[in-house]
């Protein structure tokens, strides 16, 4: 993200990056929300099962109109989605604050029809803040990132539960997952050092192809290793950041990895739905998952073909925009 703002199109235009950043989410996001929603009313025609709407068929005549309200702004908004894991839903329908560790009998993540959207949400608040955060010092990044890690571990164990067994707390809080944001921002910032020296690129190069197939190996590890599953994620996250910066100097250029990469979010966003749609049906988790995998893979092509593309045309358009009015007074 800090090699977005740093580009001419982005600095100091927040409108443009924001707008932008909008546009990349919530067109394919609304098309898989009202998919699902058709979807699930269709089934619950023809079969009588809600599966995809259950929540809101079976609970919806015991929410209050405030709670009603909430969950479809937060289905509708994204806004809001991470902050469900730390809610319930009371006997009388109202929302109720919980502890994030115990789930309660009927939560306010049950009425997500994208559930894996909380994620997007965190992004949206990181997006929020990006433009402010990029100006901050390298050394109070650092400061930043070490001051979160710490907390977050520090809550863990005042609530002695492993990062594994925490709960909406593991992933979901969003002033413990900044410093992933925050460690994003260094590795541009590395990336940036490298590009002015570039006499060691292709040593680096190696460095961070090596540092990535190391991850992998770890991550296939021996069976029956007693490595603790928060020092391994930890580990992911320490090689990630030192070979994101290097493995973007062998892939920038690529073609196919800029494809692939346009193929994530869609691929994310509809995984779920396919899920939800063939589990009823393939009782056999094995072929569940492969046809889970290309009926995803062809629906995200379409989903990039279709909606993706045509709405990045606007993008670039926009930023386009940006740049000739910025020229002028540049000169």
């Amino acid at each position: 993200m800090a090699l977005i703002l740093e580009s001419p199109a982005y600095k100091g235009k927040l409108g443009v990056f924001w707008g932008n950043r909008l546009l990349r989410l919530f067109p394919v996001y609304a098309f898989v929300l009202v998919l699902t929603t058709l979807a699930g009313l269709a089934i619950w025609y023809v079969s009588g099962r809600p599966n995809l709407l259950f929540a809101w068929v079976r609970n919806i005549d015991q929410l209050s109109i405030g709670t009603i309200g909430y969950l479809t702004l937060s289905n509708l908004l994204i806004a809001g989605q991470s902050v469900n894991f730390f809610l319930s839903i009371r006997s009388d329908g109202a929302l109720a604050a919980t502890d994030g560790f115990e789930s309660a009998l009927v939560e306010p993540v049950q009425f997500m029809l994208v559930p894996q959207a909380w994620s997007i949400d965190l992004e949206l608040m990181f997006f929020c803040l990006a433009p402010f955060l990029v100006r901050l010092r390298t050394w109070l990044l650092v400061f930043a990132i070490v001051l979160t890690t710490i907390a977050r571990f520090k809550w863990y164990d005042y609530h002695s539960v492993a990062a594994a067994h925490a709960g909406a707390w593991g992933g979901r809080f969003f002033p413990f997952e900044i410093a992933i944001f925050l460690a994003g921002i260094l590795s541009y910032r590395i990336y940036d050092y490298l590009n002015r020296h570039a006499m060691a690129i292709r040593y680096l190069r190696l460095v961070g192809v090596a540092t990535l197939l190391l991850v992998l190996i770890w991550f296939f590890r021996f069976p029956g290793s007693t490595f603790a599953q928060g020092d391994f994620y930890g580990l992911i996250y320490f090689f990630a950041f030192l070979s994101i910066p290097v493995i973007f100097f062998a892939t920038k250029e690529s073609r196919v990895d800029t494809w692939i990469g346009d193929l994530s979010y869609p691929i994310y966003i509809t995984h779920f739905f396919v899920i939800s749609m063939l589990r009823p049906y393939m009782p056999d988790l094995v072929n569940l998952a492969v046809v889970a995998c290309v009926l995803t893979l062809a629906a995200s092509v379409g989903l990039k073909m279709y909606i993706s593309d045509p709405i990045d045309k606007c993008r670039t358009a926009r930023k386009r925009a940006s740049r000739s009015v910025t020229k002028p007074a540049d000169s």
